[in-house]
């Protein structure tokens, strides 16, 4: 996962989902209490378009490229049908809102589901409402405080900072950083160490390894100076970088290949050659 700069305000969408034949749909949903939304609208090609600019084309989750695989889903973060275990009505006012709406793959979404747990299982099951009792649309928003007060335990990317809450392990496996709360929940229930995520995490780090291994066959085999060889290393610390660009996939591994190199990436190269591939690796950081 990683943090998402996402303009709440952002009028193409809003203009589309806050349209009166949107609010029709509002308003129906809030008068039946059964969360009914047309998919075809809060997954309007407008909408669509530019969550998947937003993301990358991946997905809120599990940072997988979504296309051309399968086709993204527009996930509402707050189920808007029902909440496992709570109620079979969800947030059935927030179909349509924006700060609601997330993209993710299949899979993701399929598993949280309407899964929602928060904290202290304080859900909020009513609309909000203002003075008049009429339905206040202004506090839709997740900004407005009307929310967050129920303290989700689910990260959501556009709100939280996910790489500051959530490692990685040598085999690719998601972990809490000092035991998150929050990192514990959004793993455990998106299941986000399942075994075919595992696999494309690990493939990243291996291939980083691998990599390496090779210039240092070649640094003997093809006796390589000093400076060839490092140079061919800067050419990986290059592609480790990049992996912390928005556009890659699993930021997070990136994140964690510099910030543990020594534990990701060292401990598998032979111990005689760890303490100066590493000195190489801090002196291009610093170039960076």
């Amino acid at each position: 996962m990683r943090h998402i700069n996402k303009d709440f305000d952002n009028t193409i969408a809003r203009d589309q989902l806050e349209s009166q034949e949107y609010k029709n749909d509002v308003l129906n949903s809030v008068l039946l209490r059964n969360g009914n939304y047309s998919s075809a609208r809060y997954g309007h090609k407008i909408v669509r378009d530019e969550l998947r600019d937003i993301y990358f084309d991946k997905c809120a989750y599990c940072e997988s490229k979504i296309k051309p695989v399968s086709t993204p889903h527009i996930e509402h973060f707050r189920p808007k049908k029902k909440i496992t275990g709570i109620n079979n009505s969800g947030y059935y006012w927030l179909g349509y809102e924006w700060s609601n709406l997330l993209l993710a793959c299949p899979s993701c979404n399929g598993i949280k589901s309407t899964k929602f747990p928060v904290n202290n299982e304080n859900h909020i099951t009513d609309h909000p409402i203002d003075a008049n009792g009429d339905i206040d649309y202004t506090k839709f928003d997740h900004r407005n405080g009307y929310h967050r007060y129920e303290r989700a335990l689910i990260i959501n990317p556009e709100y939280w900072k996910p790489e500051k809450l959530i490692s990685l392990s040598y085999n690719g496996e998601l972990i809490p950083i000092k035991n998150n709360k929050l990192a514990i929940t959004t793993i455990e229930k998106i299941d986000l160490n399942r075994h075919d995520l595992l696999i494309e995490r690990t493939k990243v780090i291996d291939n980083i390894i691998q990599r390496i291994e090779e210039q240092l066959f070649r640094r003997f085999e093809d006796n390589l100076d000093d400076n060839a060889f490092q140079n061919q290393l800067n050419i990986i610390f290059k592609d480790i970088i990049i992996r912390i660009g928005q556009e890659a996939e699993y930021t997070l591994v990136g994140r964690n290949m510099i910030e543990k190199f020594d534990e990701l990436i060292l401990e598998d190269i032979e111990p005689e050659f760890q303490e100066e591939i590493f000195d190489y690796f801090v002196e291009f950081l610093r170039g960076h």
